[in-house]
């Protein structure tokens, strides 16, 4: 076993040199009188980092439980967390958790979330407080002795730099506590977290309470195949991304199964796969705060969702172009053949729907739909070029795809379809084109919005297959 897979005895080194246990037990949403019990169990399993605030309304029990199992007081990293209607009563707050924890000290203070709520109206805002003066106050904490480390929680990535940006900050938070799992990756704001120096730590890493993560097949193919529970699974992505991971439990067996990942480890693919995972949820959101916190910025930064929005528009202007120029095309090429006669029965094939094509023979005209079925099967079997299978495979960027599709058909191997056609329209444009640029072969890729799904701002293609002469 690799030192990196001794998840049990992983510890980061936040910016202030001090060493936080990369697996802690997380107690939100735990009931009365069971977490004592499950504090007591962790401990005692191995743990040695839990996590509380005093909005839970548990901090005595965590501590009774830290009591409960005989681990010496320093051995354990607590966490612990200021209120919203606290913000303005930094000293208040802190002492009132060590009281009800029973400690002398926490190793991390957070603030809990960016809104100075007022107390008297859990709707309001305070009018003269927010949460940068909450940050100058709670700066004062270390050289009292109460605290060791002191951080954040819920902040997103435009509070953030408000924060850093004040001048009156002298101490950068050492942890930034946010939710975090697959469905909610959040990678810009991890990335920006480690640029600034500030650690992320996970919490609701398993998707919180009656997780749909459990369900997921991804997730459950994963587990089956590595021989480990879904929870365990994520806690492993959790820190391989290199975030500290609470996770919540009261049951001895979960909280003891929770902390097996001792020599257990995700390949490069199956984080891969955990990544490319495309469903989204937050357990927790903002609208019972009263001031926004969450920005969407976790995913972009405001400046990459303004340069993409002008890079959509750019690729809906040359979208728009490109349909312009096709329908021009076709419909230039069925005026060109507007006059043939139709191969099976000798009558003017006035529509264009009706023509057909092949490798060798280039363009071939019907009249109807029925002369070209009766006529194509006894065609085919005389023509020596059979390729007649037109493929979508494989993913391509919509620009790429974009170039010169009519114009240098043979260069590109590309034809551009309408957004509008139908499917038998399709068809038909893909017969028109072929057989207009004499190709002899019909692999070609097939652009259409039909077979397209938007997704992170790129156009893709899905792998599908369309057979020309059916």
């Amino acid at each position: 076993m690799s030192s990196s897979d001794q998840w049990t005895k992983k510890v980061f080194t936040l910016n202030t040199g001090n060493k936080m246990p990369a697996i802690g037990l997380g107690t939100w949403q735990s009931k009365p009188n069971e977490v004592r019990h499950a504090v007591a169990d962790a401990l005692k399993a191995g743990y040695r980092h839990i996590d509380t605030a005093l909005a839970y309304g548990n901090e005595n029990e965590v501590g009774q439980g830290i009591k409960d199992s005989g681990v010496p007081r320093e051995e354990i990293w607590v966490t612990t967390k200021l209120d919203n209607t606290w913000h303005h009563r930094v000293t208040e707050g802190i002492d009132s958790s060590l009281k009800s924890l029973g400690l002398d000290y926490v190793d991390l203070y957070l603030m809990h979330w960016p809104s100075s709520t007022d107390p008297e109206n859990m709707k309001k805002h305070l009018p003269d407080w927010n949460f940068e003066k909450t940050w100058m106050e709670m700066q004062k904490l270390p050289e009292t002795g109460k605290v060791k480390n002191i951080g954040v929680s819920n902040f997103a990535i435009k509070n953030l730099e408000i924060l850093l940006k004040n001048p009156d900050l002298k101490i950068t938070p050492a942890v930034n506590q946010i939710e975090l799992h697959p469905n909610n990756p959040s990678p810009k704001l991890i990335a920006y977290c480690k640029e600034k120096g500030i650690h992320c730590t996970s919490y609701s890493c398993l998707g919180s309470t009656d997780s749909p993560l459990y369900k997921d097949k991804t997730l459950l193919d994963l587990a089956e195949k590595k021989g480990l529970s879904v929870q365990q699974c994520l806690l492993l992505w959790g820190l391989q991304r290199e975030t500290s991971v609470i996770p919540k439990s009261v049951t001895k067996a979960r909280i003891e199964k929770n902390f097996a990942l001792d020599g257990q480890k995700l390949t490069d693919d199956e984080m891969k796969t955990i990544n490319s995972m495309q469903s989204r949820f937050k357990v927790c959101g903002d609208g019972w705060l009263p001031v926004k916190v969450f920005f969407g910025d976790d995913d972009q930064t405001a400046a990459d969702v303004d340069k993409l929005g002008k890079a959509l528009k750019k690729e809906m202007k040359t979208q728009r172009a490109i349909k312009s120029h096709v329908r021009a095309t076709v419909s230039a090429i069925a005026d060109e053949h507007s006059q043939l006669k139709c191969h099976q029965c000798n009558k003017i094939a006035h529509s264009s729907s009706a023509l057909s094509n092949c490798s060798r023979c280039k363009v071939v005209a019907y009249c109807s739909r029925e002369c070209q079925a009766a006529d194509w099967n006894t065609h085919k079997q005389s023509c020596q070029k059979q390729n007649y299978i037109l493929k979508i495979d494989g993913a391509h960027n919509f620009l790429e795809l974009g170039k010169d599709v009519l114009t240098k058909p043979s260069v590109y191997r590309t034809l551009s379809v309408p957004s509008t056609a139908t499917a038998e329209q399709l068809k038909d444009v893909i017969q028109l084109s072929f057989g207009y640029t004499g190709e002899s072969s019909c692999d070609f890729l097939i652009w259409n919005p039909a077979f397209v799904k938007f997704d992170y701002w790129e156009w893709y293609m899905t792998k599908a297959k369309v057979e020309a002469y059916t």
